[in-house]
């Protein structure tokens, strides 16, 4: 039997039809490249802003406020080394910056005070976790979601000494178990109006004394293992300045 003849007005609707199909991908290809562009462009507004707050209420106590930046790309090299995926090490290195966020709240008599706070003005102090987490939220963005649970749990201790929830272990979200233990290696390596700065290999040494108490033991073996890169990429970037495109930017020194 043979096939019918269908004549080329067949052919020309099959391949109308092909091409719409074609022409309707692109266009959602295009839509869906300028929704990202433009959640991209919100996010780094969003990004940029907090980070310029965060400067300023870290810039009281760093004049380069370079420390949030560092703080970024050590969380970064910790949580990779820890096996997690890229794009969860890159939201890392964007949300860190942020766990201070809220010291905003404290006043400057508290916050550089030179010797020990009073009961009323450590609380004060504790509460910046909580402010923190709360000027970061009910945001849309993955990162200031994660730099929220990060604000409200960085110190938080592994054995459950810490605050503002007193949560123990795995209780603590990654994110703040790392954050924890990398802002406690850059910040000891500063200046403060109240001590001054501790070498290298005291830092590490105290490190090492509160791994299972104040740190997760696991983080604190990989830090350790790999102390001289941790202190390579604190070095490495040292005081620039701060900036969305810093952190977007950064490239791991090799191991």
């Amino acid at each position: 039997m043979q096939t019918p003849y269908l004549g080329d007005d067949s052919f020309s609707f099959e391949e109308s039809v092909i091409g719409a199909l074609r022409q309707a991908a692109s266009d959602q290809r295009m839509l869906y490249e300028e929704l990202r562009d433009e959640f991209e462009r919100q996010e780094d507004a969003g990004l940029q802003m907090m980070l310029r707050l965060a400067s300023v209420a870290e810039f009281r106590n760093d004049e380069s406020a370079a420390h949030i930046v560092r703080i970024g790309c050590l969380a970064e090299e910790l949580a990779r080394l820890a096996g997690w995926s890229s794009s969860w090490c890159t939201a890392i290195r964007m949300a860190a910056p942020l766990h201070d966020i809220g010291k905003l709240a404290i006043a400057d008599a508290t916050l550089l005070k030179p010797g020990p706070l009073t009961e009323a003005e450590r609380v004060a102090v504790n509460r910046h976790c909580e402010v923190g987490a709360h000027l970061l939220s009910g945001s849309t963005s993955p990162v200031l979601k994660l730099a929220a649970e990060i604000a409200r749990t960085h110190h938080e201790h592994f054995d459950g000494s810490g605050y503002p929830q007193g949560l123990q272990g795995r209780e603590i979200p990654l994110s703040g178990r790392i954050v924890a233990l990398v802002d406690f290696f850059d910040v000891l390596a500063m200046d403060r109006c109240y001590r001054p700065r501790y070498g290298d290999d005291q830092i590490f040494d105290m490190i090492v004394s509160r791994s299972g108490r104040q740190f997760d033991p696991t983080l604190v073996d990989l830090l350790i293992a790999n102390a001289p890169h941790f202190r390579a990429t604190r070095d490495h970037i040292g005081n620039k300045p701060v900036g969305v495109d810093i952190l977007r930017r950064y490239q791991s020194l090799p191991r």
